[in-house]
């Protein structure tokens, strides 16, 4: 166990950034919203992706963007037609809140994804990790957030194998803000 001190020293940081970053170059699958910084692309892909395994999202993801390839395109569709296109993913609200986001963008944010994780908090259905993911993945904003492979690992390397019950998100994700190499948190928040 490494304790919670471990994080301030700068050359443990930096070999874990490089450790990550090596690992992530040998085994990185080649996704398409990791081809793309376009926030519509980006977002379409967080939404989907929540508590959805990867094989079963990207058919429903290329054929969605074939559909709606702008935000624009979903906010001038009828929910109906948004639902039809989602198919059977499942979890339909979330298509719903992505249709109201697409809506209100067009209406208050002249038809631009914001950029800062506050401000896209405020959209419906989105979360602190999707407000980070967009505003990191699609913006390139040095943004700390969590999922679940995120909490498993800073989990395991700070805390040990105890049960990651007994450390709060809130400690984890103070752990990773300090983490996020300045200007690489993209690769970063990939790996």
């Amino acid at each position: 166990m490494h304790g919670r001190k471990a994080i301030l020293e700068v050359a443990r940081r930096e070999q874990m950034w490089e450790a990550l970053s090596s690992w992530f170059e040998s085994n990185a699958r080649d996704l398409p919203w990791r081809h793309t910084r376009d926030p519509w692309q980006v977002l379409v892909s967080e939404v989907m992706l929540q508590q959805i395994q990867v094989q079963r999202a990207l058919p429903f993801y290329e054929r969605f963007l074939a559909r709606f390839p702008t935000i624009e395109s979903l906010a001038d569709a009828p929910l109906a037609e948004a639902i039809r296109v989602w198919d059977d993913l499942g979890r339909y609200r979330r298509v719903v809140y992505l249709h109201k986001t697409a809506r209100i963008v067009m209406q208050e944010h002249d038809g631009l994804i914001p950029s800062e994780p506050e401000e896209l908090l405020r959209l419906p259905g989105i979360g602190p990790y999707t407000a980070g993911a967009v505003a990191c993945f699609a913006y390139e904003k040095d943004a700390a957030f969590l999922d679940t492979n995120m909490r498993r690992v800073l989990h395991r390397y700070f805390f040990g194998l105890k049960p990651a019950t007994t450390v709060a998100d809130k400690e984890l994700l103070s752990i990773a803000t300090e983490l996020v190499p300045p200007k690489r948190g993209w690769r970063w928040n990939q790996a």
